[in-house]
């Protein structure tokens, strides 16, 4: 018999930030994973997790006690990620098995920055600072698990 499993998650922090900074942060993620049954290929999952965080710091909205931003600037963050994959098992004998997991993660986080060249005057940001990163990473790994007694185990495989 087959399965799934759904959680999502928004974490709301503007009361724990309330009085040490005017920026809150947006965190949200959601996770899955779906099973199918025992068959004659094995059992195999579909799994993944997926997430976004942004924050924004920006001047004109601060006031002097602000502990994390800058009166001359606007600052903004941006990150997310996601990994999804694709499991099985296959069983060998009572004894023996066989699991082969294929993945990939895929992660991105944005930075900008604008700072104002004469902070009296309003409205005259110039941009000075952008940083883009991206890192995307595909695995594979398949190992042989036997049971030899209740002591002693056998696993060999490869992981690429």
């Amino acid at each position: 018999m087959g399965g799934y499993l759904m959680a999502g998650r928004y974490l709301f922090v503007g009361i724990i930030s309330a009085g040490i900074t005017s920026a809150v942060p947006d965190y949200r993620d959601l996770s899955f994973k779906i099973d199918s049954g025992i068959n004659t290929l094995g059992q195999f999952s579909v799994f993944g997790i997926g997430g976004r965080s942004q924050i924004d710091f920006l001047w004109d909205k601060i006031d002097g006690g602000d502990l994390f931003a800058a009166e001359d600037e606007d600052s903004s963050v941006n990150a997310s990620f996601r990994v999804v994959g694709l499991k099985q098992n296959y069983l060998v004998n009572d004894k023996t098995y066989i699991r082969t997991v294929i993945g990939g993660t895929f992660r991105e986080n944005t930075f900008v920055q604008h700072r104002a060249l004469y902070p009296e005057v309003l409205d005259n940001k110039s941009k000075c600072t952008e940083a883009d990163t991206y890192e995307n990473r595909f695995t594979i790994s398949s190992y042989l698990n036997t049971k030899l007694s209740a002591n002693q185990t056998i696993k060999a495989g490869l992981l690429h």
